[in-house]
């Protein structure tokens, strides 16, 4: 951690806009933000002189899983909190620092023991969480799994590694998107999605046109639902099709990897849900986006999007896969690939039989429903017990 001069130090206070005090305390957080570790830096600022002290201003376990306030534990966010603090009695107890205005604090109300700013939609920033996941832990390896995933059996070190080396399905782009533009997955898709998909679609037709509520839905349905789809159906679901391979098949997936790379990429890196990287993986993907876009991750990530349309599908970041081109040109001797080509694709419910996946975002059938809907009520058995 550097121990700023005080001439640097007011550098720094110039570009991020803050005052310059002659006397005032400065903390700097490490990008680590390990709890129970004394990793950060504070220091004394006393005229032209400045004192740096190794200290911690992240809460630590204890108070991070037994929470004080149901909100979840405080973590103090970056900024100048001027006159925030004087010398006081802390609960009445003893001699310390007393807070004394209203600050802006981020807090960790899931007991993931990571109080942290939420700077993104969800679906965003869980991205930017795996991205610096190697800053949470000091295993060399780390393993991921998707959170629609239920582990079914225990997962052994075999499972995860070949003669040491991390397992990593990939799948040529040229395979799957030479079958996913065949007649034979355009009829497979037709057909799986009148079965399974078609009304919850038709209904938001039915929304755009003003008619809502279930009793108004039901009775359209009732009256013209099989006329519907025997006069609209094929020309609907072409419609369908094409905006599906625009904006939610592979295309963007790859898009969004090549944009973050600076290059084009072969392989479709995320074929299961489950997957081990070692971990100087991270600190070399963020290196890369950070020289390719000049910003930092946190600034990169808030320029990214959910839902790729049209021409943004270059702004729709697949971190996994991401990850997986970094693995694949820069720590390729580090893994053990599997190209998984086969002559069907399958998806990912193709994972393993000990890990299975309900795909919580797409269309989902009615036996896949109970099939999740029996792993949930189990798992809150267990849970209960």
């Amino acid at each position: 951690m550097k121990r700023y001069t005080v001439d640097e130090l007011k550098n720094e206070f110039a570009k991020l806009g803050y005052t310059w005090y002659p006397f005032m305390l400065v903390g700097i957080r490490s990008n680590a933000n390990i709890p129970n570790e004394f990793d950060d830096l504070v220091g004394v600022v006393e005229g032209d002189k400045i004192s740096w002290y190794t200290a911690t201003t992240n809460p630590g376990t204890h108070w991070l899983k037994n929470l004080l306030n149901p909100k979840g534990a405080a973590l103090l966010k970056p900024g100048q909190w001027v006159d925030s603090w004087k010398v006081g009695m802390h609960q009445g107890k003893y001699e310390a620092l007393t807070q004394v205005k209203s600050i802006t604090v981020y807090r960790d109300s899931n007991k993931n023991l990571i109080a942290e700013e939420s700077f993104a939609p969800g679906t965003i920033q869980h991205k930017y969480t795996k991205l610096v996941a190697d800053t949470h832990l000091s295993e060399k390896y780390i393993f991921h799994i998707d959170s629609d995933s239920i582990i079914t059996e225990t997962i052994t070190l075999e499972d995860l590694f070949n003669n040491g080396k991390p397992y990593l399905d990939i799948i040529p782009y040229s395979h799957l998107l030479s079958h996913q533009n065949s007649e034979e997955f355009r009829n497979y898709m037709k057909e799986y999605v009148e079965k399974y998909h078609l009304p919850s679609e038709l209904i938001k037709e039915l929304n755009k046109l003003g008619i809502t509520g279930q009793e108004r839905i039901s009775g359209w349905m009732s009256a013209h639902y099989d006329k519907w789809k025997s006069n609209n159906f094929n020309k609907w679901f072409e419609d369908w099709f094409e905006r599906w391979k625009t904006n939610f098949s592979l295309v963007p997936w790859r898009a969004g990897t090549e944009a973050a790379i600076g290059h084009s990429v072969l392989y479709e890196f995320s074929q299961k849900p489950q997957k081990t990287y070692p971990r100087e993986v991270y600190s070399k993907a963020r290196t890369i986006i950070e020289t390719n876009f000049g910003c930092s991750l946190k600034e990169f990530i808030k320029t990214r999007i959910g839902k790729p349309i049209g021409s943004n599908k270059n702004l729709h970041f697949s971190d996994l896969n991401f990850l997986g081109a970094v693995l694949w040109e820069h720590f390729n001797e580090r893994m053990h690939w599997v190209d998984v080509s086969i002559s069907k694709y399958t998806g990912p419910n193709s994972s393993s039989n000990k890990i299975k996946q309900y795909i919580s975002y797409d269309i989902v059938d009615p036996v896949t429903k109970q099939l999740r809907q029996d792993y949930i009520k189990e798992v809150n058995e267990i849970l209960n017990r």
